[in-house]
């Protein structure tokens, strides 16, 4: 259940960061675990709706690195012990961000699915171009399974600038069609 089901303010959600200390986070763990199963690929969130990065960015301190008494992100390590151990390593990414100030909430009652604040649609969309980039550079993930895509100020040129980004970035990443509206899917 999210803040928004249990009807937490941002503010008061966003101060539950300082509590996130993972310390028994066994990445060697996981990834073990995952292959004696069967399993062939890992997916993990790397930024959800809330906005908060379980990477380290740059682009933002809403993240495991600077917002966390962890220190650390949770992701690179992951992705390593994936790769040491023959597993493939993908990522969730959520193009909606409430934690961005570019986003605003819906309604009183909802955040989903954000509107965008009159005139920074491009700050925000250069913002996540960043967080993306530095994510393939660190963690250099085999699919980036978007979400997220259904506010209604992210366009289908949106999404097409998007995917020509991360394809110069890495040729060979499988992104998933929802970079795109889901009611628009395409191939690019």
């Amino acid at each position: 259940m999210d803040h928004e089901q249990r009807h937490i303010p941002v503010a008061e959600y966003e101060q539950l960061a300082k509590q996130f200390n993972p310390v028994q986070y066994d990445p060697v763990e996981w990834v073990r675990t995952a292959k004696e199963a069967g399993i062939k690929y890992i997916v993990i969130t790397s930024k959800h709706h809330d906005g908060f990065c379980l990477f380290d960015s740059k682009a933002t301190n809403y993240d495991m690195v600077d917002a966390t008494p962890y220190g650390k992100s949770l992701l690179k390590p992951l992705a390593d012990e994936c790769r040491k151990q023959g597993l493939k390593f993908c990522v969730y990414h959520s193009i909606m961000d409430w934690h961005h100030p570019a986003q605003t909430r819906a309604n009183d009652k909802s955040y989903n699915p954000t509107k965008i604040v009159p005139g920074r649609k491009a700050e925000y969309l250069d913002y996540m171009k960043q967080q993306l980039k530095e994510l393939l550079e660190t963690c250099d993930p085999e699919v980036l399974w978007f979400d997220g895509e259904w506010c209604d100020w992210y366009t289908e040129e949106d999404a097409r600038d998007v995917y020509a980004f991360l394809r110069k970035l890495k040729p060979q990443l499988i992104i998933n069609n929802r970079v795109a509206r889901a009611a628009k899917a395409w191939r690019g």
